[in-house]
C-alpha cells in the first residue's frame, strides 16, 4: 500500500478508524470442564454500548465476532460500505496519534500491559528514565499492529519491520516524542506531572525467575543452560535480561509473541538481541537455530526463554516458578525433532 492508494477497511479497523481509543478489548478465558482447551469471549466496550461475542478457540475469532456484532448494533455494512477507505498517510497518522496516547497522562491509568512497562521504566534513573522499548510498543500494542499491517500485510509475522514503523512514525511526534539517538526506545519529550509520577512509587519485592539462555556460538552450535533472572525492587525485568544477553539495555531487547503456556497458565517468550548486522552471510551465521524453531521467527545470536512480564491482569510482575520444569517436559521434546538436543534436556534435569 503506497502513496495515496486507497484500502477497503476490515471491521475491526473501521472500529478503529471510527472511535480509536475509546474502543476496549478484553479477552476473557472460558474453561470448559469437558474440554482440555481453553476457550476465549471477547468483550467490545464502546463509548455508548457494549458487545460480547461468542466462545471461540482462537482469540482472533473472538474478537472478530465482537467487531461485527457492534458493526451491526451501528448499522456499518463493511463490505457494501465505500465510505471506510483510508489512505496510507491517513494510517500513519493514526499510528503517530496511537504513540502520543501511549505517552499521554491518561494512558497511565489505562488496563493495558504497556503501563506496567512504563512504570518500570520511570522508576529508572538519570538518561533511560521514562524511555520505552519499541520492541515492547510492538509486541503488546495490538492496535499499532493492526494499523501496521495495513500498510503492509507482511508485518504481522516480522516484529523488525513493526519496530521500524514505529520509529517512523514516532519521528512525526517531535514536539512530544523523544526518539533515542542510539537505541531503539521512545520517551516523553515533556515530564509527567509529579501528582502522577509520585502515585506510580509502589513497593515490588524483588524475584528470582528460572529461564533458559540458548547461547549463539561461534561454531555454529547453541548452547543451552539454565539461568536465573534476579530481578531486584527497583530494576525494569526487561534491563535483566538484556543484560544477561550481554546488552547495555532493555532498547536493544526483542520480544517474540506468546509462544505457549506454562503448566500453570504463564506465557512464555523468547527474548533475544535486536539485529544491526545487514549483510544476509552475517544473519545467517549469527541465527539461533533453537531459538528460531521455539518462536517460530528468525531469532539472531543470543536468547532467553522465559515465563515472566506484565498481563492485562495487574501491574505487578508475573512470573512461573515452574518454568525448567515446563521446559524439560514440553519444548524440549519438540526441539529434539530438529536438533540434538539431548545433552540440554540432561542439563535442565539437573536444575529440576
Amino acid at each position: 500500500m503506497t502513496g495515496g492508494e486507497e484500502k477497503t477497511l476490515t471491521p475491526k479497523e473501521i472500529i478503529h478508524h471510527k472511535f480509536g481509543v475509546k474502543a476496549s478489548y478484553r479477552i476473557e478465558e472460558v474453561h470448559v470442564s469437558s474440554q482440555s482447551t481453553c476457550l476465549y469471549r471477547c468483550h467490545l466496550q464502546l463509548p455508548e454500548f457494549s458487545v460480547v461475542s461468542n466462545v471461540f478457540k482462537k482469540k482472533q475469532d473472538s474478537e472478530q465476532s465482537a467487531t461485527e456484532l457492534a458493526l451491526e448494533k451501528l448499522g456499518i455494512q463493511p463490505q457494501d460500505d465505500d465510505d471506510h477507505h483510508v489512505t496510507v498517510e491517513e494510517v500513519w497518522d493514526d499510528i503517530a496519534e496511537r504513540i502520543k496516547y501511549i505517552f499521554s497522562d491518561e494512558f497511565l491509568s489505562a488496563d493495558h500491559p504497556l503501563v506496567s512497562h512504563l512504570r518500570a521504566t520511570l522508576q529508572n534513573d538519570g538518561e533511560r528514565r521514562g524511555f520505552l522499548p519499541v520492541s515492547a510498543i510492538a509486541t503488546f500494542d495490538s492496535k499499532i499492529n493492526s494499523l501496521c499491517k495495513v500498510i503492509n500485510p507482511s508485518m504481522d509475522s516480522d516484529p523488525i519491520m513493526v519496530m521500524s514503523c514505529v520509529m517512523k512514525a514516532a519521528a512525526k511526534l517531535s514536539d512530544y516524542i523523544v526518539v533515542s539517538p542510539h537505541a531503539a526506545s521512545l520517551r516523553r519529550k515533556n515530564p509527567y506531572p509529579p501528582e502522577i509520577t509520585q502515585g506510580l512509587a509502589t513497593h515490588v519485592e524483588s524475584i528470582k525467575v528460572d529461564a533458559v539462555h540458548i547461547k549463539c556460538t561461534k561454531r555454529d552450535e547453541e548452547v543451552v543452560e539454565p539461568v536465573v533472572l534476579d530481578i531486584s525492587s527497583d530494576r525494569y525485568y526487561l534491563d535483566v535480561i538484556a543484560e544477561k544477553l550481554g546488552l547495555k539495555d532493555s532498547s536493544r531487547v526483542m520480544i517474540s509473541r506468546a509462544i505457549s503456556k506454562t503448566f500453570s497458565g504463564y506465557e512464555c517468550r523468547v527474548y533475544s538481541i535486536v539485529p544491526k548486522l545487514t549483510s544476509s552471510s552475517d544473519l545467517k551465521k549469527s541465527r539461533n537455530a533453537k531459538a528460531s524453531f521455539v518462536c517460530g521467527q528468525e531469532i539472531h545470536g543470543d536468547a532467553m526463554f522465559a515465563s515472566v512480564g506484565y498481563t492485562w491482569r495487574s501491574h505487578d510482575l508475573e512470573h512461573d516458578d515452574d518454568m525448567l520444569r515446563y521446559v524439560t517436559q514440553r519444548n524440549l521434546q519438540n526441539l529434539q525433532k530438529s536438533i540434538d538436543c539431548c545433552t540440554t534436556a540432561f542439563i535442565i534435569h539437573q536444575r529440576v
